[in-house]
């Protein structure tokens, strides 16, 4: 009888039935080989050179320091970082980095984010996914963290700068955010933190805004964003972004041939209704389908349709790349060539 399977060779022996072992050996190394296929947008062996991206975790050099060693070390600093030390920051910086609002706030920022050295790495290999689609950058892109005094700004932007507050991503149930709505606190998760940055990154070379008036230019205007973030930082961090947590994701996978559906019986893919808009992009608790199903259907599920309609098109067209993809500019005939089909 033959000795079976050997773990990095294949041993027939000599048994009779070797044909027939061929035969299931080939069929399951096809089997193996096709469920192992990459989708497009997955990329291995990322090799990006690390002085290209610039962070400078300003709160962390200098807060937890009495004022005498925290004015030493802003001396120090200030030549080297004239996009963060204005003019006048020898009387701006030191009653704003002693109030006890920032001092609070950069507490909680501590317990509440990754480890600096893991998010930055993290930082480092998703800027390195997105210049692999993008084409080297010029320059050094810097990004600045820093503590602001509870402002709500989600992150601010400059030339080839990203400044992020990281007091904006202190958790969903923090005090900071209790005065708003809960179908909004999401955004406020310390993971996206990293998806803000990438997602203004991507505003470069993305169109400013939908190709056109109706629905689906809607859909996949904000789809575009989603199909970055899916690209760059994973599948997981795209529903981050919409707002949908596991048990609402498993409930679109589930029905998402009835949403479709829905979509096409009332013809909504060519309506140019605001109120439309509204009840299916913006933010909300919910999505407004006129269904039995409403109380259940995350809010934005446009925006999430159109991501899954681009995943088919890329998937059709792997030959593309994400800028291709991404930036297309006839929305109708992208969407009769994704062949989606749910």
């Amino acid at each position: 009888m033959g000795s079976g399977l050997v773990i990095g060779t294949i041993s027939l022996g000599t048994d009779m039935n070797a044909p027939s072992k061929v035969i299931l050996i080939a069929g399951l190394t096809a089997m193996l080989s096709s469920s192992c296929q990459t989708e497009p947008w997955q990329v291995d062996n990322l090799d990006f050179p690390s002085e290209k991206l610039h962070i400078v975790h300003f709160a962390d050099s200098v807060l937890g320091l009495d004022s005498i060693n925290m004015m030493a070390q802003l001396n120090h600093m200030a030549p080297n970082h004239p996009l963060l030390f204005e003019a006048e920051w020898k009387s701006n910086f030191p009653p704003y980095l002693l109030s006890e609002t920032v001092q609070s706030l950069y507490q909680d920022v501590i317990k509440s984010r990754p480890a600096l050295a893991d998010w930055d790495a993290d930082l480092h290999e998703a800027f390195a996914r997105l210049t692999h689609w993008t084409g080297p950058i010029k320059g050094t892109t810097y990004v600045y963290t820093w503590v602001s005094q509870a402002e709500n700004h989600a992150i601010l932007i400059g030339d080839g700068v990203v400044f992020l507050p990281w007091d904006q991503y202190l958790g969903a149930e923090h005090p900071l955010y209790d005065k708003e709505e809960r179908y909004l606190a999401s955004r406020h998760h310390p993971d996206m933190a990293m998806a803000q940055i990438v997602a203004q990154w991507a505003s470069a070379f993305l169109p400013s805004q939908a190709n056109g008036t109706d629905l689906i230019n809607a859909m996949l205007h904000e789809g575009r964003y989603l199909m970055v973030l899916h690209a760059v930082l994973g599948e997981d961090a795209a529903y981050r972004w919409l707002g949908v947590g596991p048990e609402q994701r498993a409930f679109l996978e589930n029905h998402e041939r009835d949403i479709w559906s829905t979509f096409m019986q009332e013809r909504w893919l060519y309506s140019s209704s605001p109120d439309l808009k509204r009840k299916l992009i913006q933010p909300a608790p919910f999505s407004k389908l006129g269904s039995t199903m409403d109380g259940e259907i995350p809010g934005r599920v446009g925006a999430w349709l159109g991501w899954r309609i681009l995943q088919s098109h890329w998937r059709e067209h792997a030959d593309l790349s994400l800028i291709a993809i991404t930036q297309s500019v006839d929305d109708n005939q992208l969407l009769q060539q994704s062949a989606y089909r749910p």
